[in-house]
This record gives C-alpha cells, structure tokens and sequence, in this order.
C-alpha cells in the first residue's frame, strides 16, 4: 500500500471533503466528488499548506504525528488508537451536525480532520491489517521527525537485601556439556531431546545443579543445551550429540570474556529458544499464531540503556516504563486479541488489560532468567526465598546492551588482552597429589581443562580451585577414546612443569589396563563369644583351612564356597545348633 494524497481523498465523500476544506482553509469550486477531490489535494499537498498545519498542532498531535512518521508512515490501527485515540464514525448528516474538526475529543481526530493521516489496508507478515498511514507525497513533506525516541532514564532503587551477582556460570555449564557429550556417546531420543540419564550427567557437571529428579525438566539445563548447539559447540549428527570440533577448539581456547561475549551473541540472534514460551507463570497454546522473540530482547536491551552505571533500579519501575513508552514491544500489529495465552489456573490472557500479567512477566523472565545467566543483569531479593523485586546492569552485561543501540560496538574485542586470557603454559595451574587428584587454579587455560577431563572426573570446586581425579574408571573413559597412558603422562609432565609424583605412570598403565588390584568377593561372617575360641577353630586341621581372612579377635571370614563345609563341621561338633539360621 504506498497512496497519494489525492487517492486517499477520492474516498471521502463531498461532506468530509468540505470538512478538510475548512479546517485548512481551502477553496472548493466544484460539488462533484472526484473533482473537489482533486481541486483540493492540489491545495493541500502545497508547502506552505503542509507547514501551516503542522504548525498548527497541539503537543499530542504532534506526537502522533511523529510516531506514524518514524514507523515508515504506517502503524496498525489497534496500535495507533490505544496511544492516541480512535476517530469517531460519523455519516454526512452527523459530520454537519456535529462539526467535529472544530472539537476534536484525541489526537487522532485532530489529525484526521487536518488531512494528516488516512486509513487504509496493507499487507503484513500477519496478513492484511487495517494501518494508519500518512500518504507518501504528504510525508516528504513533513518536518524531520526524530531518528529513534530517547531512551527514558530509570529511578534507582535501594539496594536490595539480598544479591544475586552476574557471574560466568553460564561458561561453565556450556564446558561441561562438551566434556560429556565427548567422553559419553549421547544419543538424541525419537523428539531430538536428551535422555534423562545424560541430563542428570551433565546437571551434575554445573556449577549449581538442580535435584537429579528436576534436571529433565530444568529451564535453565534446557537453556543451556540450546545455546550450545546455537553457538555452534555441539552438532547433531545421526540422531548423536556430538562436539562440533573446530568452533569448539576455538572457544576453549578463546579469552574468558571472549566466550561469554559469544554466548551472548548467540543467544540474541537466536529464534530457536523463544522466552515467551519459557516465562514459568504463562500457559501457551500452539494455535497457529507466532511472535518474534528478538524483538522483545531488543526492546528490553534498550531500555536497559537507560540503567544508571552501579545503580540498582525495581523491576516495577522497569514494566511500567517499558508499558508506558513502547507496550507493543513484542507485538508490532498492537493485537492482543489472536495469541492463545492463559495462566495456569485456565485463565485466558487475550486483551490489553493482561498486559502486566503477559508482557510484564515476560520482562521480569528475560532480566531474571536468561539476562542473569548470560551474566548481563545482577538480582536482587527482599527475601532470600522470595522472587525477584531489583536488578543493576553488569559490567559483563552492558557491552551487549550498548550493541543494540550502536551495533558496531560489538565489533571490537570484548577485553584488551591476548586471545588465550588466561594462564600461559609456563605458569603451570596443575598440581597432580599423591592420591592422584589434580588440583587446577580457576585461571587456567579452559582448552587445557577439556584435555584434563578426557581421562579425569570433576570432583568438586573451591575458591580459586576445580578438582579432578584419576580413578579405574576415568582411564577407562580415557582408553575407549583411543588416549594412552603416555599421552596422558606427557600432558601431566607438560601442564605442571614435571611435577608428577614417581611410580604415577605406572599406575595409570596398570588401571588403563583395566587392572585395578581390586577384589569384591562374597563371604559370610562367623563371629564368637571369645577370642580363644576362634583361635581354637583356626588352628583345626580340618576346618582351619576353610576359613578365611580374620577381621579381629572374634570375627573372621568365611569364602562363600565353604560355608556349607564350615557350617555341618560346627553343628557336628557342638559349637551350633542345628537349627540354626540356613544360609543360601
């Protein structure tokens, strides 16, 4: 749709042109509808006529105005009539009774009797919308409107009584679902989801894991899965989670805030994870409808321009502002009438009145939810079990933010320091103990961490320090993936500046072997009253030799295959009775 000023007054019958005749101060000659229609876009679309009219406008029309001017010239009519009003229905009797040009009851009639904007029907991605529009003639025309509105500055809020920093857990989580999907084969089930043994498995792997029995059902667990694959860290192939070799080798060996920054770029690209659908109070119906989840992070990325740095500011105040400058945010068309929304009591959500209920508790999901775990936004509590009342931008957070405003802010690094960020292989971060754990300092390179946990298991985290330890079973991990013990020795040696205890190689070949030097073997207790006794017993020729390893001075074992043995010789000789427990 792209209209004239003269084709949009060939609509309008001789009464309503008459009306604009008036209110501008134009000259009808002719009664005829199509002439008067032209005689008089002529005068309207005159300069000086344009200039008189706008000059003429009071501060709210003037806003309209601006506002169909910087979306193309168009706005959807729902969206348009919510901020600045509808036009009354008037036919020509009414219109000359009435006279409203001369009373306008909003903004939008003040415009409409000035010949400034028209309705009119345009295609969209959501189909055929009624629009307002200001024809295109007229709109070259208009005075420059602004660019884009300011962003509106939020009050701050008192600190809250309880914190929630923004940290690089998200980091973390992300290199423990490469560890397992490359030491674990992970195969995809018939929906291309996990099975819940591997998301327990990689839940146990995050720096605050979730109860076994929620791990399959974790938004956040299912979040950071998702961002893995859309970072490009891991690939499905053949119904297999497997890691995508080359942009993962990258990332390890990236700086710590150049793999964050990545994330976060991921993540505000991504149409794949789509936050409406994850906020915990809504319930959606699939019925055909759609939203585009980037441009509420956008939105809200915007408004968080406007956060003061250090200062804490309310979640409140953040839904109110974000509803009074921009309450269609999500929904360019300004319907609320067509997304199948309820709570979870059955509720349906499908007018503008659910606003705080839909669009705030969508706000409230992105800068508690995914905005704190991209490590973005701080939380803050009243109540230490309570939800989320304050939030401050975080120093790792505010390089996104500023993006969206500036998009080449994200062409530079996000830190000015060498592409490995961390500890050069000359400072060794490991320490291999004697009972074969590896101590690793938390600034150790993440890509020398990915090498470690091939043949060692997380064994825990404290301050400044991550845990491994070899065991049976890590180097068994180890030899299915085709690495040797020397290979695993020569790291060792390379990574702690040959600090490696004696005798550790040949333990490792020993338990790459798979020989342990462990024993689990079935056997029966026979304990006694005194010690003499079963001294007596042991040094019996006939069942001596069938008993076992003793365990103190009146216990000793029994081997599994010598209980019945055992057992008939004590009967017989008086030392149990006969009907003494059967054992199998």
């Amino acid at each position: 749709m792209k209209k004239t000023l003269h084709e949009s007054l060939v609509d309008y019958d001789v009464s309503m042109l008459s009306a604009l005749a008036e209110v501008r101060g134009a000259m009808l000659t002719r009664q005829h509808q199509l002439t008067a229609a032209r005689e008089l876009a002529d005068q309207l679309i005159a300069p000086t006529s344009v200039a008189i009219a706008v000059a003429d406008l009071s501060p709210a029309q003037a806003e309209a105005l601006a506002a169909v001017q910087v979306t193309d010239g168009w706005m959807e009519s729902r969206r348009f009539a919510r901020q600045f009003g509808t036009v009354r229905a008037m036919g020509s009797g009414r219109l000359a009774r009435e006279r409203p040009w001369q009373s306008p009851t909003n903004a939008a009639e003040g415009l409409w009797y000035r010949g400034l904007i028209y309705k009119g029907f345009r295609q969209t991605d959501m189909g055929v919308v009624e629009v307002v529009y200001i024809p295109h003639d007229l709109l070259a025309l208009l005075p420059a409107a602004p660019d884009s509105r300011p962003v509106p500055s939020l009050g701050t809020a008192a600190i809250p009584a309880h914190v929630q920093p923004a940290n690089a857990d998200l980091v973390e989580d992300a290199f423990g679902v490469l560890v397992h999907t490359r030491n674990h084969r992970v195969r995809l089930n018939a929906a291309g989801e996990l099975p819940p043994k591997d998301l327990q498995a990689i839940n146990a792997l995050c720096v605050h894991p979730v109860g076994r029995e929620d791990a399959p059902t974790g938004d956040r667990l299912a979040f950071v899965l998702h961002l893995c694959s859309t970072a490009e860290l891991t690939v499905e192939h053949q119904k297999q989670l497997t890691v995508n070799r080359d942009p993962a080798r990258a990332w390890l060996r990236a700086s710590p805030m150049c793999r964050l920054a990545d994330l976060q770029a991921a993540w505000l690209d991504d149409t794949g994870w789509n936050d409406l659908w994850h906020v915990p109070s809504l319930r959606l119906q699939a019925t055909g409808w759609k939203n585009d989840p980037l441009l509420a992070r956008r939105a809200v990325l915007r408004f968080l321009a406007g956060c003061q740095p250090g200062a804490w500011h309310a979640l409140d105040d953040l839904t109110a502002i974000i509803k009074s400058d921009d309450p269609d945010f999500q929904r360019p068309d300004g319907d609320y009438t067509t997304w199948y929304i309820h709570d979870p009591k059955g509720r349906p959500l499908m007018s503008f009145e659910h606003w705080d209920e839909v669009e705030g508790a969508l706000i409230r999901y992105l800068v508690s939810g995914p905005l704190h775990w991209l490590g973005i936004t701080d939380i803050g509590y009243e109540e230490d079990a309570g939800l989320p009342t304050a939030f401050r931008l975080a120093d790792t957070g505010r390089r996104l933010v500023e993006s969206v405003l500036t998009p080449s802010a994200m062409d530079s690094p996000p830190e000015a320091q060498p592409p490995s960020g961390e500890k050069p292989v000359t400072d060794p971060g490991l320490i291999v103990q004697d009972d074969f754990t590896v101590r690793v300092a938390s600034g150790t390179s993440l890509y020398e961490r990915f090498q470690l946990a091939r043949f060692a298991e997380c064994v825990g985290c404290e301050p400044g320090w991550v845990s491994y330890r070899l065991s049976p079973g890590s180097l068994a991990t180890a030899r299915r993936q085709g690495v040797t013990p020397e290979q695993i020795n020569a790291f060792l040696v390379r990574t702690t500046a040959k600090q490696v205890p004696s005798g550790f190689l040949a333990t490792v070949q020993r338990w790459h072997a798979g020989d342990s030097a462990v024993r689990l073997e079935e056997a029966v207790l026979l304990r006694v009253e005194q010690p003499e006794v079963l001294t007596h017993l042991r040094h019996d020729v006939t069942i001596g030799p069938l008993l076992g390893d003793p365990l103190d001075a009146q216990t000793v074992l029994v081997p599994r295959p010598n209980v019945k043995q055992v057992r008939r010789w004590l009967v017989e000789h008086g030392y149990l009775a006969d009907k003494g427990p059967k054992l199998k």
